[in-house]
């Protein structure tokens, strides 16, 4: 898309996070995200607030943000939301805007806004042996150029949760998914200005445990548990008929498929100095696969292609074996053609001094491989270096680099950053007072 800019901008970006507790379990949280235009995150990706208060545990979300505010950035949605939360059940209003990067302007984009949900956890009915979940909703969906309306969902699902002997369990369940929708647009297609649509859902899930407590008696770490878990998952969704829905219906396309997985789980119970106990969870590694019942008995006659009912085998491994180091893996391989279809690792090491060194690698088959890495040192007690590294493996190029100085003192610092990118190179130099801003 060509800027197009004839005069001088002015550049900005605005960042609201807010919450507000009226009682016990109603609240109201903002979170607001705007910036001046599409560009911003493109032109300041090597330095902005974003980048340096990114936080992608979600922790601390009040001195730090969500999202990763670089050229990736395809969108940024702005919520407002208010909760009210009771034992069994939670009622949210919420308003969504959405700024669309990829779009030359957002007529278009689907904005949300209000959305009315009533969600009721899974409970006994009835003081019966069945359980019951449900959600009910509804959304007006508006934009200036395509389809918007009103939708109205409901959305039921039964369990009946048995036991088979004392090592296994079984839960059956039956679903139904049921949306009104009303089009308030001029739009001439061939869809329908008003209609529903009925989805029924049938599954049943099968699951054992088994574990066993092994006495370690160490200086820290007194005993693990270690937790096998294998799980089978049969679900059945019949093919409904949604040609004519709007476009702000997501299509739930039909499904008949067989999920089978283990899961190895690994948990530490440690006593602290203080005597405190407190638990880590040092291994998860979990194993899976989906049979596709419809694509084995696809009709392939005279196509000279083979059935392939065989989805990726997923793995996912989470390892924190000490306080200081954890690795993450989430990778998917391909049965069908015998090779890796994504990779992604993340390793982080720490110490108590505040060192620290993470490195990342993600690989998506013929699309994306690239190397991300990030070290800090603390040279002094006053004074720490850090050093960024992006490289794209694909295309065999430097994305971007940086090295940094910061200088601390009681009531200010002083940081100086050196970024280079393929076509900018940044110096800058940031002076702090502590409670009056950089």
């Amino acid at each position: 898309m060509s800027r197009d800019w004839q005069d001088d901008r002015n550049r900005w970006s605005y960042y609201l996070n807010h919450e507000t507790t009226f009682a016990d379990g109603f609240s109201l949280r903002s979170d607001i995200r705007r910036v001046s235009d599409r560009w911003y995150f493109k032109d300041f990706s090597s330095f902005n607030y974003y980048l340096g208060h990114y936080s992608p545990s979600g922790e601390d979300r009040f001195s730090r943000v969500p999202f990763l505010g670089d050229e990736s950035l395809g969108s940024l949605d702005s919520t407002i939301r208010l909760t009210k939360d009771w034992s069994l059940y939670n009622l949210t209003a919420l308003a969504r805007y959405t700024d669309d990067f990829s779009s030359p302007d957002n007529n278009g984009t689907l904005q949300k806004y209000p959305e009315a949900t009533l969600t009721g956890f899974r409970q006994p009915l009835f003081g019966s042996p069945f359980q019951l979940e449900f959600t009910a909703g509804y959304d007006h969906f508006f934009r200036q150029e395509g389809q918007k309306g009103h939708l109205w969902e409901i959305s039921p699902t039964l369990f009946l949760p048995l036991k088979l002997g004392s090592y296994a369990r079984v839960t059956p369940q039956a679903g139904f998914r049921g949306n009104v929708w009303e089009r308030s647009d001029s739009v001439t297609d061939t869809g329908d200005k008003y209609g529903d649509r009925e989805v029924f859902t049938l599954g049943t899930t099968l699951s054992t445990e088994m574990h066993r407590v092994f006495d370690v008696k160490g200086a820290e770490i007194e005993k693990i548990w270690h937790g096998i878990r294998p799980e089978i998952t049969y679900t059945y969704i019949p093919d409904a008929s949604q040609d004519h829905a709007p476009d702000f219906l997501d299509r739930i396309p039909g499904q008949h498929s067989l999920t089978y997985g283990i899961t190895n789980t690994l948990l530490a119970r440690m006593r602290a100095k203080d005597g405190k106990i407190r638990y880590r969870e040092m291994m998860r590694f979990k194993l899976s696969q989906t049979y596709d019942i419809l694509e084995a008995r696809r009709d392939v006659t005279g196509t000279g292609n083979d059935n392939r009912p065989f989805r990726d085998v997923d793995l996912e491994l989470d390892l924190a074996p000490l306080s200081y180091l954890s690795l993450s893996a989430r990778n998917k391989f391909d049965v069908n053609s015998g090779s890796w279809r994504q990779n992604n690792y993340d390793l982080t090491l720490s110490d108590d001094r505040g060192d620290s060194a993470s490195a990342g690698y993600r690989y998506t088959r013929d699309t994306l491989e690239e190397i991300n890495l990030y070290l800090k040192a603390v040279l002094t007690s006053s004074l720490s270096a850090t050093y960024l590294l992006r490289r794209n493996q694909l295309d065999r190029k430097t994305v971007e680099s940086a090295y940094g100085l910061q200088y601390r003192k009681q009531c200010w610092n002083v940081e100086l950053n050196v970024s280079d990118r393929e076509d900018d190179r940044a110096v800058m130099v940031v002076f702090s007072l502590y409670g009056m801003g950089k």
